[in-house]
């Protein structure tokens, strides 16, 4: 079955004027982040180390992780504190709410950030690259148990429904054909290139992965990866977000929602018709009701629930949030435009890259309080949730409607073009048709 969606090519939103930009007329009101965490090692050890030098654990944060988050708390500094002004040179609960999952390496990430952020409250860490902190030392994190984490990791775990639609997407002919695709065209190749051959898909998955998280490390592998290689690999591997994100409607629409939920909260609040007090969704994890309401917010989660946030805003990503990727939210009010309230929404793969978010229906990143209040609510809407709980515990029915597999492909070889590029006249064969660049095309599912 199909289904027609349009979706502008993010290389024009240069040309539509899009910004992440802050002009002197703004007033920083409330920024919320929601961030990968920093590289980890992978699932599992394998054989591919030239040196004794190997991952210390499995699925943990990295040394290079932690530095990854420790950077972006330095650059928050510099903007909301140095700049801008919104939060204090200190750090205090009353400005900044933190919530990590259940996993070590979220909890890892928020610190090393907020040691980024607030240098004096850091305490003493074995990665910290700088003294500790010399004022009382620490920070408050909401690290939220996995059965009751419906807002930053909602899963299989936790959400019966959920883990229906994950199965099911799983056994679909699309999701075999649009992850398959990679390791049928590439596993010859892999595997002459490490010396094993006819490396078993599970084999192959491993192999990218380890190949991915190694170049954070000081790891020297014993074989030497071509940007073409790491490019396979990554796209076979943006394929764990097409069967936990996107692969059928029901995963963002469950994974989203009581983020969606929390986001209109805000927005009310903001408008003045919501006191923090009812702001239901939030108060479910920050309990305070008595407030003050936080100046700024960070979130701690995975790939597969980011994308599954970008999908919930209206905004398609067919390829991964990178290690410490992040979605910002700024509210400000803008004193040029009669002191209105606006809303600025972009991605960050990397500290220094940087791509508007458009919300569904909308022309730019930067659109009013109202219009950001009314597109939410639509999407809100749209998920025919309205209790997450009970809806978690609802019997799944697919209806055989899964993202097009053919799309999806087409949709990675677009992003990796270029490191696909130089490849050999046989494997250009079956990597026909890559980009349409500056054109709107008309997308389907499957």
């Amino acid at each position: 079955m199909y289904k027609r969606k349009t979706v502008l090519l993010s290389v024009l939103m240069s040309l539509l004027g899009l910004t992440t930009q802050q002009s002197s007329t703004e007033t920083l009101l409330l920024v919320i982040e929601v961030a990968r965490h920093g590289a980890r090692s992978p699932e599992q050890f394998s054989q591919y180390n030239k040196t004794s030098v190997n991952f210390n654990d499995t699925s943990q944060l990295l040394e290079g992780g932690w530095d990854q988050h420790y950077e972006i708390g330095k650059s928050l500094r510099q903007r909301l504190v140095t700049e801008q002004k919104l939060l204090s040179a200190d750090y205090s609960t009353n400005e900044v709410y933190a919530q990590a999952t259940s996993a070590t390496r979220t909890l890892n990430s928020t610190q090393a950030q907020l040691s980024g952020l607030f240098p004096d409250q850091a305490p003493a860490h074995k990665w910290l690259k700088a003294s500790p902190g010399t004022k009382t030392q620490g920070y408050t994190i909401n690290q939220i148990a996995q059965a009751d984490n419906l807002i930053t990791r909602l899963n299989e775990a936790n959400c019966a429904k959920y883990k229906s639609a994950f199965d099911d997407v799983t056994a679909s002919a699309a999701y075999k054909r649009g992850r398959g695709y990679w390791y049928q065209t590439y596993n010859q190749t892999l595997s002459n290139l490490v010396g094993r051959p006819n490396l078993s898909e599970t084999q192959f998955d491993a192999t990218c992965e380890y190949l991915f998280f190694s170049q954070y490390t000081n790891i020297v592998l014993n074989f030497t990866p071509t940007a073409f290689d790491r490019a396979y690999c990554s796209a076979y591997e943006d394929g764990w977000i097409y069967k936990t994100s996107f692969g059928t409607d029901q995963e963002w629409k469950l994974v989203s929602y009581e983020f969606l939920n929390q986001l209109n909260e805000f927005a009310l609040f903001l408008n003045g018709t919501r006191t923090i007090a009812q702001l239901t969704t939030f108060q479910k994890y920050f309990k305070k009701t008595a407030g003050p309401m936080p100046k700024f917010l960070l979130y701690l989660s995975h790939d597969e629930i980011m994308s599954a946030y970008l999908e919930g805003l209206g905004f398609h990503q067919p390829y991964g949030s990178f290690p410490a990727a992040g979605i910002f939210f700024e509210f400000f009010r803008d004193s040029a435009q009669n002191n209105q309230i606006f809303v600025r929404t972009y991605f960050k793969q990397t500290l220094g890259e940087t791509k508007s978010i458009t919300l569904a229906d909308q022309t730019s990143n930067v659109i009013s309080l109202a219009a950001f209040q009314s597109t939410i609510a639509k999407r809100i809407q749209l998920s025919g949730i309205t209790d997450i709980a009970k809806s978690c515990a609802e019997a799944y029915v697919s209806s055989n409607t899964y993202y097009d597999p053919e799309l999806y492909i087409t949709e990675l070889k677009q992003k990796y073009a270029a490191d696909l590029s130089g490849i050999s006249l046989l494997q250009s064969m079956t990597l026909k048709g890559l980009i349409m660049i500056g054109t709107m095309m008309s997308f389907s599912y499957y």
